[in-house]
């Protein structure tokens, strides 16, 4: 190493910043010496460790956890100390991140991060020491997962101090450019801003050095608008890296949309010419950043056989699909090109599959709605979705109804919208009620929703209340709400909710406060004990709005447990799809909850049926939702989070959730690499089969779970 590689990392060692050790009444033991045999004690820790950890028991780790001898027993405590969180666990992790098993290290520096708010400063200081002394001991193939997780760590603490020492990190020598860079993606992801002199570091490490680091442009992908000389030299930097490695091409692809419009003629080419369809869907996402100029590319590319699947000599639909999709999804009306009025009226005649009658019918209706702009009754948007009760095409008048203010003849269409008989579109009149504070009349919609049979509907008109309490008005000059809606409030409030309801549990609870509906504390006072964060969260505040200024609700005991032991090895979870065979394979040892609960609904046959519900190319395919357009379906308590420092890269398997301790049955799968999702989700496992083919209405015929091969 030489002198000021050494020089420049000491010199942010501070002196006396050793973590202090939690108090425990029992002595750490001291570590056995080579081969001496283990007391039974060591390996009986495994199990009750696991159970702390998915029961949220900070009480039940000791000392002698984090001294003990057993590898496999500290990796337990520090895991399960990263994962309870908060101010209780926060000694403990700090104790974890000094261990020298570099995976425990990690487990550590995860923990402190998440509980950073217990004391910023020392956990700044802790972090910060730790990496300048891993790097002084030289490179080493197990470092790498560790120093990630102290710049995510770092990320997350969020201090001005955090971002300079990441920022100082990525000049070269240091040995932790590269965790730096996803450190300050991290950081960026979760503030939208950066300093000046960190952006100026992030080109500066993306342009130089051999190689560069290509990671350093990812933070790009979040921030805001660049002023025109940096546009102008992320733009030379970018156009570099394109001509590296995928893992260079995509990251560059994600920084473009920040460069400004110069950037759009580059896009537009990756866009018609790319090889890979991950770059491809990357561009056309990109250009939709870049207002005019990207505009312009886009319908230029759209009159393109490579992108336009109803052009003529265009390629397989299965293939092109997912390409034209992202591309209509970047476009804003109003817009209008030849190319939009093909697709809109391409005709169905012959089209007797139903993928490939599904994805048309989602293509013509995305281009009907940006030629129709508001105009939601104009006749090639109504006649976009050949089934007149179809669920695409209605939405798609949804989406041009709420392009102009909702008043008069809008405001009644919206009513009905919001009454409609597929949960999907009702939902959907919903949510646009947030955004249109005009909206006169909703009140009545409103009530009948709070009382709906779909938990989904339910939570998301309660949420709306919550934000928007004007809403529950029965006219303008009113202050209190209308009194049908604080009856179905009332009642639904009333309603024992399935374990699987917490969002539709706590949205409610959250619209009984802004309501200031008194008559809901006792109901508010049972679910300020209820054993979910989400939910005791949302009756804090809520009896906080009803006058108990100083309310907490302390943490209470989940009370999960594994209903079997973890299995020794990975699991495959194979669902049969319209698309052909996708592969997940999970990994028990990361996520013992979730993967216990995947094989237990596979076996159950739960996922037979469902449909793909969500999918955003680019960005994700999700399933698990058998409430149609809802949450819920499996009666079954929501999952612990189980979140890692383990990075998402491209198809990687999470668990949606809804919030801490919130998730359920529902799966999602990147289709692109997503770092920003480190440590927020449940990371299951990487899939593999033709995921960026999927659209949303997809089956799965069938899914099957085995030890994995």
């Amino acid at each position: 190493m030489t002198r000021w590689r050494l020089t420049l990392l000491l010199a942010t060692l501070p002196l006396g910043c050793r973590p202090p050790a939690p108090t425990d009444d029992a002595a750490p033991s001291a570590p056995s010496a080579s081969g001496a045999a283990l007391e039974p004690s060591h390996t009986q820790r495994l199990e009750p460790l696991l159970a702390a950890e998915l029961d949220r028991d900070p009480s039940a780790l000791t000392s002698e956890d984090f001294a003990s001898p057993l590898r496999e027993r500290r990796l337990a405590a520090a895991r399960a100390a990263a994962r309870i969180g908060g101010a209780a666990t926060h000694a403990w992790s700090l104790r974890a991140l000094g261990d020298e098993d570099p995976e425990i290290g990690a487990w550590g520096a995860f923990g402190a991060g998440e509980s950073c708010a217990a004391d910023e400063a020392a956990t700044v200081r802790a972090l910060v020491s730790r990496a300048a002394l891993l790097a002084v001991r030289g490179p080493s193939e197990q470092e790498p997962g560790r120093q990630r997780a102290i710049a995510g760590a770092l990320a997350r603490c969020g201090t001005p101090e955090a971002e300079a020492n990441l920022r100082a990190w990525l000049a070269r020598g240091t040995g932790l450019a590269e965790p730096a860079a996803f450190g300050l993606g991290l950081l960026a992801s979760r503030r939208r801003t950066l300093s000046d002199a960190t952006v100026v570091a992030l080109l500066d490490a993306a342009a130089e050095g051999e190689p560069p680091i290509a990671e350093a442009l990812i933070p790009f992908a979040v921030l805001p608008p660049l002023e025109p000389a940096v546009a102008q030299r992320l733009l030379d930097v970018a156009r570099a890296r394109l001509e590296g490695p995928e893992e260079a091409r995509l990251a560059a692809l994600q920084a473009l949309g920040s460069a400004g419009a110069a950037a759009a003629p580059v896009l537009r080419d990756v866009l018609l010419t790319g090889t890979q369809p991950s770059e491809r869907i990357l561009a056309a996402k990109q250009l939709g950043r870049l207002g005019a100029a990207g505009r312009d590319a886009l319908l230029e590319a759209l009159d393109s056989p490579r992108v336009d699947p109803s052009a003529p000599d265009a390629g397989p639909l299965l293939e092109l699909y997912p390409i034209a999709a992202a591309a209509l999804e970047a476009l804003a009306p109003p817009v209008a090109s030849a190319a939009l009025q093909r697709l809109a009226g391409a005709s169905l005649d012959g089209v007797d599959a139903a993928p490939q009658r599904r994805r048309w019918v989602l293509l013509r209706c995305r281009a009907a709605s940006l030629l129709a702009d508001a105009q939601w009754q104009a006749p090639l948007l109504t006649r976009c979705d050949p089934d007149p009760q179809g669920t695409t095409g209605r939405l798609a008048s949804l989406r041009a109804l709420a392009r102009q203010a909702l008043r008069g003849a809008r405001a009644r269409a919206w009513l009905g919208f919001a009454r409609d008989a597929a949960p999907l579109v009702r939902q959907a009149a919903l949510e646009l009620g947030r955004e249109h504070p005009e909206l006169r009349g909703a009140a009545p919609a409103f009530a009948e929703a709070l009382t709906a049979p779909h938990a989904g509907t339910v939570a998301i008109a309660a949420q709306a209340l919550a934000e928007q309490p004007a809403l529950a008005r029965r006219r303008d000059d009113a202050v209190d709400p209308d009194p049908r809606v604080t009856a179905a409030l009332t009642e639904a409030l009333a309603l024992e909710r399935a374990p699987d309801e917490l969002a539709a549990a706590a949205a409610l609870a959250r619209a009984a406060g802004a309501l200031q509906l008194l008559s809901a504390k006792p109901k508010l006072e049972a679910l300020c004990q209820a054993p979910f964060p989400q939910v005791r969260d949302a009756a804090q505040q809520a009896l906080r709005q009803l006058g108990d200024r100083g309310r907490q609700c302390a943490p209470v005991r989940s009370g999960f447990r594994l209903g079997r032991a973890v299995p020794a090895g990975p699991l495959e979870l194979v669902l049969r799809t319209d698309v052909g065979e996708v592969r997940l394979k999970l990994d028990p040892r990361l996520a013992p909850a979730a993967t216990e609960r995947v094989r237990e609904l596979a076996a159950r046959h739960y996922y037979d049926g469902l449909t793909w519900h969500r999918v955003v190319p680019g960005f994700v395919a999700q399933f698990g939702e058998r409430d149609e357009g809802g949450a819920g379906g499996t009666a079954l308590p929501p999952l612990p989070s189980e979140p890692s420092p383990r990075p998402f890269g491209a198809l990687a398997v999470g668990v949606a959730q809804s919030g801490r301790d919130a998730g359920n049955a529902q799966l999602f799968i990147t289709l692109l690499p997503s770092p920003w999702l480190t440590g927020d989700y449940t990371w299951l496992g990487t899939a593999s089969g033709p995921v960026d083919q999927l659209a949303p209405g997809d089956v799965i015929q069938a899914a099957t779970v085995a030890a994995a091969p």
